[in-house]
């Protein structure tokens, strides 16, 4: 059985947005080239351990209304939540 895991993904045009947005934007990378780097590693270790990846395009306003909604800070750990609860 294969299993399945969502991986968030940043459109480069949204990048500024997330940053501003997110709660410690200093634990960010720099710029979104960098982000898509380390973005294509996790992918690729994740692939390399047989699972099969979903990429999950983030939508910045769902993103935070899920937030405001869940009273949540834009955090790592709720755009994780968020991400694994995206069904496809």
């Amino acid at each position: 059985m294969i299993h399945s895991v969502n991986l968030a993904f940043y459109r480069r045009i949204d990048w500024e947005k997330f940053v501003a947005t997110a709660d410690a934007p200093e634990k960010l990378h720099d710029t979104w080239d960098e982000w898509f780097l380390a973005f294509l590693k996790t992918k690729s270790g994740l692939e390399e351990r047989h699972l099969n990846v979903v990429e999950v395009t983030i939508n910045i306003e769902q993103l935070l209304a899920f937030c405001k909604k869940n009273n949540l800070k834009n955090t790592s750990e709720t755009r994780s939540k968020y991400v694994s609860l995206q069904q496809f």
